[in-house]
């Protein structure tokens, strides 16, 4: 978890949403914070402007699997879908949100990814997010929009791996920097059954 120099309190959590697992994987860990800290579950899904943009280019084409026809892209079929990713991701908001008795709202916004998620982001105190992958040399997947986030985003940032849960014990490293203190309460009080601290030495 990134944190920025300041006191932690979460108050409103943003989740970025799309449907896909990474995205869910995200979700149920942001209700679980926002449940510890009393918060309010913001979900955010994007028409990603880039790919409307494709889908208007008279060249484009998708090619289905396993037959490995092509076909042209419809720009009407990609806002069909889209509108029903988004119908999808609200209804998890909506369901998560109840199993956790959640005060939550949800948002769809038109644009580029990563500049939407930022804008947005100045109504919360902590953005969660999915990434899709497995740990490669013993790294976790970061992605282009986590890694653009790490880099831009002011508020606290949670990156969820796919399959990972957030469940006791709880690690934290400590090497006594701002950050890394306020990591150690964000995980004090998340964490009910155990707590390891590593100190930096």
């Amino acid at each position: 978890m990134n944190t920025r120099g300041r006191e932690v309190a979460f108050r409103r959590i943003l989740v970025a949403l799309d449907a896909s697992t990474p995205s869910l994987a995200a979700l149920d860990a942001a209700a679980a914070v926002a449940a510890k800290w009393e918060a309010e579950l913001l979900g955010l899904f994007v028409e990603d402007i880039n790919l409307l943009q494709l889908a208007a280019l008279p060249f484009t084409r998708e090619v289905g699997f396993p037959s490995a026809i092509q076909r042209p892209i419809e720009p009407q079929d990609i806002e069909r879908r889209l509108r029903a990713q988004a119908r999808l991701s609200k209804q998890a908001l909506a369901r998560v949100a109840g199993r956790f008795n959640l005060r939550w709202s949800f948002r769809t916004e038109r644009g580029q990814i990563v500049t939407q998620l930022l804008e947005v982001a100045r109504e919360a105190d902590l953005i969660v997010l999915g990434l899709r992958g497995r740990k490669v040399a013993g790294r976790m997947p970061r992605g282009a929009i986590g890694q653009a986030l790490m880099s831009a985003a002011s508020q606290s940032l949670l990156l969820m791996p796919e399959d990972m849960r957030i469940e006791p014990p709880l690690l934290v490293i400590y090497d006594g920097t701002p950050s890394s203190r306020q990591a150690l309460a964000v995980a004090l009080r998340q964490a009910q059954d155990g707590l390891i601290v590593l100190l930096a030495a």
